[in-house]
């Protein structure tokens, strides 16, 4: 009796769970069929026409006044590592970065005031009362700063910018942004989830979400309905639509009521015809070790994701809170056929998230119904199973992790992508307990009335190590100081494809620039300080580390600081190869410095003839 009343509610909850993700898997098959139908299009018939933006386009064009709008709360572990990087790596400089503080929270407003002593280029906006809030009611107060440090320095920003104290700002962010303003009033460049390891289950299920999310489901949306959500961070705002906004809220341009002001105001904006596109800006097509393994780079923001569950499932549930839940309350189901249907996969998710909960436990209870049917411990399982439909629902999902795999592949390679399909279990189990938690806060809210704050999240900063993929390019620098010409730098570059040679060494063969010029740019690239040799002891410090590590590597010891770290002076970027070799001799800190290549040689040259003249 209790093993068939078992039999029906499993057949059955399997005959729901079959309905329903066939239903959304039809749903996913036309937003990808419209996906490849428009790629092979545009290949077909407008790439063939129109020549693809470039860097050089980028730098053709005026620099206007960017804001950059940072909310922070508790964030003095990395708000101050996070400004440092932006300010050395933006290649642009008409801006101003904006940190948004509170009264309570000391901390982070030292760290603040540290980086805005020593740089002009960033503001500190103190939210007058306590909190957490919530980031709208910080970001309304950084943009009343905003305003205040336009009338005080007589000047007017064009755009615009979110972004949060752990994102890693890519270079050639505002210069994309600039190049667009004020044509489009609302931008979002694609947010991606840095790598720390394979082993991070929790953490790499965000890139696999954002992978599919940010390079197609937010294009189909584009191109069908008024516009996008804001992601959030990497978002730009014209003036026009800023203005907008202030004077359709009262003064205020992010409602104070939603956790999530950036999808509320990307779909305020879409409705007043001034709806967000997504960029798609790749610089570079490459395999490369780093924090992240990536075939194509795009113009992008980057951060680290929660990689502990239930940190994740405290951020999910935020986002479920405030786009599902509130979303719905605010919007309602307005627009055309195509803005409803994306109104509702953002809020199907409260379905989807338990059926397929529902579906992984089912999954598993099949599994050990047939190992117990073949091992003649359960008696026959005798209800019918619908087998057209199980078919399709097999090539739904057989279609939904190929798409996943494939988006993942496409910025992080083959071993993410492979491993995207084992996580597909994670994520579930993630949003299932997130969904539960943001029905339960809502619950409260609607019953207390009580308002929903800020729920903190804890973030990480990359060390610099990390931050190198991200540094601007060689020939990028050159051509904002003028020293270059983009035709000597395209022909530069094809040779170094071909030949496989550094590019500095190629420019330097043509005699397109010299040695002082070569390393002045690469010391702001590498964000390292020059050292001559004047400046080295050398008969003291060269036995810190063997002679031939330093002549096989290009490497040699600079000094050794009061609290015994070693700088080390380098004449490129320092390979993982050489540091690890550094590390057998040298167990302390270390700090690198850059030489010209010349000097190097002179000072190796110089030791081995001393070397020479001691033994004879």
């Amino acid at each position: 009796m209790v093993v068939s009343f078992y039999y029906g509610i499993l057949h059955a909850a399997f005959i729901l769970c079959l309905y329903l993700i066939f239903i959304w898997g039809i749903e996913d098959l036309l937003v990808d069929i419209f996906y490849w139908t428009r790629q092979i299009y545009r290949r077909l018939f407008v790439y063939t026409k129109y020549p693809r933006l470039t860097v050089e386009d980028l730098y053709k064009k005026e620099e206007q006044w960017i804001a950059i709008m940072v909310p922070a709360w508790q964030e003095a572990g990395v708000i101050g590592k996070m400004l440092e990087t932006t300010i050395k790596h933006l290649d642009y400089d008409r801006y101003v970065i904006f940190c948004g503080t509170y009264v309570n929270d000391p901390e982070t407003s030292r760290e603040v005031d540290l980086i805005s002593e020593k740089c002009q280029k960033v503001v500190k906006a103190t939210v007058a009362h306590p909190g957490p809030t919530n980031k709208a009611d910080c970001l309304n107060f950084v943009v009343r700063e905003i305003h205040s440090y336009e009338v005080q320095h007589g000047i007017s920003f064009s755009g615009y910018v979110l972004h949060d104290s752990e994102d890693i700002v890519h270079p050639l962010e505002l210069k994309l942004f600039n190049y667009l303003l004020p044509r489009k009033d609302m931008m979002q460049i694609p947010v991606t989830a840095l790598v720390r390891s394979w082993k991070d289950f929790v953490a790499c299920t965000y890139l696999d979400e954002f992978s599919e999310w940010h390079l197609k489901d937010l294009l189909v949306r584009e191109r069908l309905t008024k516009g996008i959500p804001s992601a959030g961070v990497g978002t730009c705002f014209s003036r026009r639509a800023i203005s907008f906004l202030k004077q359709k809220n009262g003064g205020s341009p992010f409602p104070t009521d939603s956790l999530t002001e950036d999808y509320a105001v990307g779909l305020t904006l879409a409705e007043a015809g001034m709806g967000g596109i997504i960029l798609y800006f790749p610089i570079a097509v490459r395999g490369k070790k780093g924090i992240r393994r990536t075939r194509k780079l795009f113009v992008s923001v980057s951060e680290y994701f929660p990689d502990t569950f239930w940190t994740a499932v405290r951020q999910k549930s935020r986002w479920i809170l405030g786009i599902a839940l509130q979303g719905a309350k605010t919007f309602g189901w307005r627009g055309d056929i195509f803005d409803k249907f994306f109104l509702y996969r953002d809020r199907k998710g409260l379905f989807t998230s338990f059926v397929n909960f529902l579906a992984n436990i089912l999954f598993i209870n099949y599994m050990l119904l047939f190992v117990g049917l073949r091992l003649n411990f359960l008696p026959s399982y005798n209800y019918a199973i619908p087998r057209t439909l199980l078919i399709f629902n097999i090539f739904f999902l057989a279609n939904r992790l190929l798409h996943r795999a494939l988006f993942v592949f496409l910025l992080y390679g083959w071993k993410q992508s492979l491993l995207s399909i084992p996580r597909i279990f994670v994520v579930n189990f993630i949003n299932f307990c997130a969904t539960l938690r943001a029905l339960k806060l809502f619950g409260e809210h609607l019953l207390s009335g009580k308002p929903l704050v800020w729920d903190k999240t804890q973030h990480v900063y990359p060390t610099d190590e990390q931050l190198a993929t991200y540094r601007r390019r060689l020939g990028d620098i050159l051509l904002q100081w003028k020293v270059l010409r983009e035709e000597d730098l395209r022909a530069a570059l094809q040779e170094q494809r071909e030949s496989n040679k550094l590019l500095g060494e190629i420019l330097m063969k043509h005699r397109l620039i010299d040695e002082d010029t070569l390393f002045k740019a690469l010391s702001e690239q590498l964000g390292l300080p020059l050292v001559s040799p004047h400046e080295i002891n050398v008969a003291a410090i060269a036995d810190v580390l063997p002679k031939k590590l330093c002549a096989d590597y290009l490497v040699f010891p600079a000094s050794i600081e009061k609290d015994g770290t070693l700088r080390v002076a380098v004449t490129r970027a320092v390979a993982q190869e050489c540091l690890n070799e550094i590390k057998k001799h040298w167990t302390g800190p270390l700090k690198f410095c850059l030489m010209k290549e010349s000097d190097m040689l002179n000072i190796l040259g110089d030791l081995a003839h001393m070397e020479m003249s001691n033994q004879n």
